[in-house]
């Protein structure tokens, strides 16, 4: 079993602006990100202790990474360690550039002191970054 998915989607995913990912693909949640969020929440894999603070396997996680930036696809075998699928999600969203929340929003963010402040600023992020947010919610 083949764990590309064939797509005749061509792109580097990690490092490249969510908003760009998504007018590439179609989709507001990157289809690799969408199976992986599927992948941990299936069997109870989000369960497992320390998921996203125990590092995975790196090989493995390179080997991940570059069927992602290459096919901007995946799909996990049933055995592979929910530490790695944290890690490679963990890795996507730190290199998004200009980050999730916006950089330049940083000080807002930071003075915001009430959650109606809060729900303002998210309300502001562009809708690809919101979708993102939502399903990282619905997983935890």
């Amino acid at each position: 079993s083949s764990d590309v998915c064939s797509s005749d989607l061509f792109m580097v995913v990690y490092g490249q602006p969510i908003v760009e990912i998504a007018l590439t693909t179609y989709k507001a949640i990157p289809p690799f990100l969408e199976k992986s969020f599927s992948f941990l929440l299936s069997n109870s894999r989000l369960d497992t202790k320390g998921i996203f603070r125990i590092s995975g396997s790196d090989v493995e996680i390179q080997r991940f990474q570059k069927v992602i930036d290459a096919t901007g696809d995946i799909t996990y075998p049933n055995d592979t360690k929910p530490f790695v699928v944290a890690n490679l999600i963990t890795r996507f969203i730190r290199q998004i550039p200009n980050h999730l929340l916006i950089d330049k929003n940083a000080e807002a963010w930071e003075k915001a002191k009430t959650p109606e402040e809060a729900q303002k600023l998210f309300k502001g992020l562009p809708l690809i970054h919101r979708a993102v947010f939502t399903k990282i919610g619905r997983a935890s």
